[in-house]
């Protein structure tokens, strides 16, 4: 169907492709996970099911928090995590 990079972005198989920037945050009430999130969406002119694209909801989140433990200067960490997301088109 398409892939989810950070950034966030986002690029369907259809060849549609939107970036997200965050609108709005909130704590994830499961322990250790990263926040819900509602993004504003800046779709790509390119045709597509994503030119619509107004907002973008990410719920219901586990993992993906801060390891434990001291990170050192210029050390990365990938961590896990699962997400829903939903798309919104603005009203027309």
């Amino acid at each position: 169907v398409g892939t989810h990079g950070a950034g966030p972005h986002w690029r369907l198989a259809d060849g549609s492709a939107t970036r997200g920037a965050v609108a709005v945050n909130a704590p994830a009430p499961r322990p250790g996970a990263i926040p819900w999130l509602l993004l504003r969406a800046a779709p790509e002119a390119s045709p597509g099911r994503l030119r619509e694209t107004a907002w973008i909801r990410r719920y219901e989140t586990d993992g993906g928090g801060a390891p434990a433990g001291r990170c050192e200067p210029g050390e990365a960490a990938r961590m896990r995590y699962s997400a829903r997301y939903t798309f919104y088109a603005a009203p027309r």
